[in-house]
This record gives structure tokens, C-alpha cells and sequence, in this order.
């Protein structure tokens, strides 16, 4: 399953704890003998066959196994509502879809509530492959998006210095934005910001009740299977002064 707690979880993250702070209480080269061509293919003396050992790997047109599934999309707004059915998650999947919702910006709003968010963008793909004991998921998230972040609401009023602030990371359990520019505009600072989440995990599991736990560390999803379709969000507690991303991801055969 995917993490909760990604680039977006940052953009809230650092809002609040950074940001809002004034509104918060082999051969050698050369070893060829003159005259000889090293790129050319040799004549075994032996057999009289050209070597092409030395033409280097075919190029069969093969796909490579591990070429991930292409990026889909994922939501951001207003998520439908979910309830958490259970089923037999056993089998191969691929990411093809999900949701964040909006209140992912709540607590940044309700200390600022001219914090503004626009243009995110969230993608992912990944695959999920269970067996009667174990998962392993290999997945990527991307997220882009603008924030207009008014001077009024920080302590430090220097764009780049916000900018900065993005990019550092300094929230436990949040990872830290790749990128983050911020531009004046007055009584704001427009910025924006991007990053990437990739994990890959392979534990045990259990399931019970509609609910998905897996170990090392201990982490808990609803979910639901609705035929070749499963849909979770993750449930884990937030480690402390972290925010919980709601994020909803579908899955499917």
C-alpha cells in the first residue's frame, strides 16, 4: 500500500509547523597491435566463425521485467465515500487510481485562512502482489501544485528564505519537497513546489474485519475488493506532529 504521508503531507506539514508560525499561538585501452580495428568482429583461427562477441548485446526489442506500469491519476478534491469490506486481496495488482481529499489543507487553512492551493497535480503507479502471507509494493507517487502563502500569516517574509523552508524536510515522518521556488507578489508568495515518493516494501500480513495489517513497522489500511477492483486508505496513527494525507488508492488486476 501506499504511504499516507508524502509530498503533499509536506506542503501541510511545513505550512503549519514553518510557515504559519505568526498566525499560531576487461582489455586495456590501447591494446589492439597497430593496424587493427578493435571494433571489428574477429576470426576465430580455430573454427574460421567471425567472433561477434565484441559487436556487444542484441537488441531483441524485449520489454524489460521490471518496466513499471504507466502513471495514472489520482483525484484531488472531493473523494467519494468509502467503506471498508474486506475480501481476498491475494494476487497481482497495479495501481490505477485514487483520491486525496482537499481537507488534506484543513489545519494549514484554519491558521491562515487566505492559504490558497491550486494546479495540484498527483500521479502514481506501482504494483502490489500478494500472496496468502505476504505483500510486496513497489510505488511511486509524483505531486506538483502552486500555494499562495500570505506574508501576513508568517513570521519570515522573505520568499526564498519560505522557499527554503519547503525543502527542508523538517517534519518527522514527512519526507522533504524536492523542489520548492517562491516568487514575490506582493502581499503573497507564490510558490511552487514538487516531489516524489518511491517505496518499496515486502511484509507479512494479516487481514480481519476489512482491515489490512502488515508488519515491520506495524501499519493498518481499510480496504475493500470489489471484484478485480480494491480500494484501501491507509489507517496508521501519524507519528507525532505529522500529518495524516487522506489518500484513497484503487488497485486492480
Amino acid at each position: 500500500m501506499l504511504r499516507k504521508s508524502f509530498s503533499l503531507a509536506t506542503v501541510v506539514a511545513l505550512s503549519a509547523s514553518l510557515v504559519w508560525v505568526g498566525c499560531s499561538s576487461d582489455d586495456p585501452p590501447g591494446s589492439a597491435a597497430p593496424g587493427d580495428d578493435a571494433g571489428n568482429t574477429d576470426t576465430d583461427a580455430a573454427t574460421g566463425v567471425e567472433d561477434a562477441g565484441d559487436s556487444g548485446p542484441v537488441d531483441t526489442g524485449a520489454p524489460e521485467a521490471d518496466t513499471p506500469p504507466p502513471m495514472v491519476d489520482v483525484t484531488y478534491g472531493t473523494c467519494p465515500a468509502f467503506a471498508k469490506c474486506g475480501g481476498d486481496i491475494a494476487g497481482s495488482w497495479k495501481v490505477s487510481g485514487g483520491c486525496v481529499s482537499s481537507d488534506a489543507f484543513a489545519e494549514a487553512k484554519q491558521q491562515c485562512p487566505a492559504f490558497q492551493e491550486s494546479d495540484v497535480v498527483i500521479k502514481a503507479n506501482g504494483t502490489v502482489v500478494a500472496t496468502a502471507t505476504n505483500v510486496v509494493r513497489k510505488t511511486t507517487v509524483k505531486l506538483t501544485a502552486k500555494l499562495a502563502i500570505p506574508k501576513a500569516c508568517t513570521v519570515v517574509t522573505d520568499c526564498g528564505l519560505i522557499a527554503a523552508g519547503l525543502k527542508t524536510g523538517a517534519v518527522p515522518g514527512a519526507p522533504k519537497f524536492e523542489t520548492a521556488t517562491c516568487t514575490e507578489a506582493g502581499a503573497l508568495c507564490n510558490c511552487d513546489v514538487s516531489g516524489t515518493l518511491d517505496e518499496t516494501t515486502d511484509d507479512t500480513y494479516t487481514t480481519a474485519d476489512g482491515v489490512v495489517t502488515t508488519t515491520n513497522p506495524t501499519r493498518t489500511f481499510d480496504y475493500c475488493v470489489d471484484g478485480n477492483k480494491t480500494t484501501y486508505v491507509e489507517t496508521t496513527p501519524p507519528a507525532p506532529n505529522a500529518f495524516a494525507l487522506p489518500i484513497f488508492i484503487e488497485i486492480s488486476k
